[in-house]
C-alpha cells in the first residue's frame, strides 16, 4: 500500500510538470478563438498579450532589475549596428495581429496612422542617424500608438515607453518640473541607443526586440535555460512572458500593415512624410505656457503639444531661464519678456537655510508638503540642508498650478446656499494641489470632509471633495 501511494505521488508530480510546461508553450492557434474573422484564429487572451495600446494602456519596457548599457557604452558603439530594413515575414501567430488591428482594434491602429505624419519623419532622421533598420522605427506603434504622452500602468512615459531608471540612463532627466520620457526626439534618440546596445548583445533583432519589452536579463535567462535543455535559442522557441511572446509578432504585423495600408483599408500617407521644424526660445523659468503664449502670440495648446516634457504647463522655476520649442522662429517683444520675468518672483519666494533648519521644519513654517519642497528644489533624499542654500517654495494662496487656473471646469455643482461647491478629484490631484487651487487650506478641507486619515493619502480620481469658498468667488461660479 506504502508503494502504491509512492508511486501515485511521482505520478501526480510528473503529471504536474508535464502541465505546467505544456502551459508554457500555449501558442496563438493552441488558444484559438473561432470568433476572429478569416484564416487566422486569435485567443482573446493571447490578443490581450500584446494589443496596440494607448495613454494607460500603453506597453512598459520593464528592465526586470537589469542594468542597462550606458550612455558611454552607446557613443563607443557609434558605428551602425545594421542599416538594412529588418526582413520582414508572416506566420500564423504574425497573422493573427494583423487580423485584430484590422478588426476589433481597427480604430486603435486608425489613430496610429493619423500620429505617424507627425512621429514618423522624425523617428527615420534619427534612427538613421544612429545608424539603424528605417522599418524599426513602427516599433513606436507597438510601445504607445506614436502617442508622446503615453503612460503605461507601470509608469512607463512616451512614445517608447521608458521607466523611470532607464530614462535615466540614457540620459533623459525627469523631475516634478519636466521629464524628458515625454519628449519625442530626445527619447527617441535614447532608444535609439538602448535598442542598438540590445543588438550589439544579443546580434539578433527578434530577440533585441524582446529584450526592449521584458528585460535583457530575462532573455539571457532564456537562452542559458535553452541550451541547458538542448532547445533551440531563437526567440520562438524561447520560454518567455506572455506578453513578450506576443511583442515581436505585433512589430512584424504593424510593419506589414503600413507597407499595405490601402489593401487593408486605412488612408495611405503621403508619398514625402515632412517633419515639422521646431525652434528655440529662451524663456523666463516659472512662468507658464499660457503667460508664454500671450507674450508671443502662438495658442497654448499648440505650446504644449510643442513641449510635452513640461506636462505641468510651466517652466522649472529653479532655472533663470528656459528653453521651449515653438513652430517658427520669433522674436519676441522684450519689454513682455522682461514683464514675465519679474511677475515670476511673485509666484515663489525663497526661504535661505539657517542653522537647526531641516525639511520638516521648513514645511511647517511654510505649510508646504515635504514632498512638493523635495520636488521643487530636486533634494536627493537623505541629503543634508546647506548652511545659506537658497530653498525656492510656492508663495501660499497666489500661485496656481495651470490644471487648476480654470477650476469650474471641475467643479460637478454650482455651489450650494452654504457656499460649498464639489471638486471632481483628477488624476494628479493632491490634498495641497485643491487647498492651492481653491485657496483654502489642507485643514479646512479635512474639517469639510469627513473621512479616515488614511483615505486621504490615495485621492481617486472621479471622487468628490466638498470646498467652502470664499463668500465672492462663490457667487461667480
Amino acid at each position: 500500500m506504502k508503494r502504491y501511494l509512492l508511486l501515485m505521488l511521482a505520478l501526480l508530480f510528473c503529471l504536474n510538470l508535464y502541465a505546467q510546461d505544456q502551459d508554457q508553450d500555449l501558442s496563438l492557434d493552441e488558444l484559438a478563438d473561432p470568433q476572429v474573422v478569416g484564416k487566422t484564429q486569435l485567443s482573446p487572451e493571447e490578443a490581450e498579450d500584446l494589443e496596440i495600446k494607448d495613454k494607460d494602456e500603453a506597453v512598459s519596457a520593464e528592465m526586470d532589475g537589469q542594468m542597462p548599457p550606458s550612455l558611454a557604452e552607446a557613443d563607443e558603439l557609434a558605428a551602425p549596428v545594421s542599416v538594412d530594413e529588418i526582413p520582414i515575414y508572416s506566420n500564423k501567430k504574425i497573422e493573427a495581429f494583423v487580423a485584430m488591428y484590422t478588426g476589433r482594434k481597427r480604430d486603435v491602429f486608425e489613430q496610429a496612422v493619423e500620429r505617424s505624419a507627425t512621429y514618423l519623419p522624425m523617428i527615420r532622421r534619427i534612427f538613421a542617424e544612429e545608424g539603424l533598420p528605417p522599418n524599426l522605427a513602427f516599433l513606436s506603434v507597438v510601445e504607445s500608438n506614436f502617442n508622446p504622452q503615453a503612460r503605461s500602468r507601470a509608469s512607463a512615459l512616451g512614445l517608447w515607453q521608458f521607466m523611470s531608471y532607464t530614462g535615466r540612463m540614457y540620459g533623459l532627466s525627469n523631475s516634478w518640473w519636466h521629464d524628458e520620457r515625454y519628449d519625442p526626439e530626445k527619447s527617441t534618440r535614447a532608444a535609439a541607443k538602448y535598442l542598438k546596445n540590445l543588438y550589439r548583445e544579443f546580434g539578433d533583432w527578434e530577440l533585441a526586440l524582446a529584450a526592449y519589452n521584458s528585460g535583457s536579463g530575462r532573455v539571457r535567462g532564456a537562452i542559458k535555460r535553452a541550451v541547458r535543455l538542448g532547445k533551440d535559442q531563437d526567440f520562438w522557441a524561447l520560454k518567455l512572458p506572455r506578453e513578450t511572446r506576443g511583442y515581436v509578432p505585433a512589430f512584424y504585423a504593424v510593419n506589414i500593415l503600413f507597407a499595405n495600408l490601402e489593401a487593408y483599408g486605412f488612408n495611405d500617407l503621403p508619398e514625402m512624410l515632412e517633419e515639422k521644424p521646431r525652434y528655440p526660445l529662451e524663456v523666463p523659468g516659472g512662468v507658464t505656457l499660457a503667460q508664454i503664449s500671450e507674450v508671443i502670440g502662438i495658442d497654448e495648446a499648440e505650446l504644449q503639444s510643442l513641449n510635452p516634457s513640461i506636462p505641468k504647463g510651466l517652466t522649472p522655476a529653479h532655472h533663470p531661464t528656459y528653453v521651449i520649442m515653438v513652430p517658427r522662429p520669433i522674436e519676441p517683444d522684450q519689454e513682455k519678456l522682461n514683464q514675465l520675468e519679474q511677475n515670476r518672483t511673485r509666484f515663489w519666494k525663497y526661504h535661505q537655510v539657517q542653522k537647526g533648519d531641516n525639511l520638516w521644519s521648513i514645511s511647517r513654517e511654510y505649510g508646504v508638503p515635504i514632498a512638493q519642497i523635495i520636488s521643487f528644489n530636486q533634494i536627493s533624499r537623505g541629503k543634508l540642508l546647506r548652511l545659506n542654500q537658497r530653498i525656492m517654495l510656492p508663495v501660499s494662496n497666489s500661485y496656481v498650478l495651470p490644471q487648476y487656473s480654470r477650476v469650474s471646469a471641475q467643479i460637478s455643482a454650482p455651489a450650494n446656499r452654504d457656499g460649498f461647491i464639489y471638486h471632481t478629484v483628477q488624476r494628479g490631484d493632491s490634498l495641497w494641489s485643491i487647498s492651492q487651487a481653491y485657496k483654502v487650506t489642507i485643514h479646512q478641507i479635512k474639517a469639510w470632509n469627513y473621512r479616515a486619515e488614511q483615505r486621504w493619502r490615495h485621492l481617486r480620481p472621479g471622487e468628490q471633495v466638498a470646498v467652502k469658498l470664499p463668500q465672492k468667488e462663490t457667487n461667480t461660479l
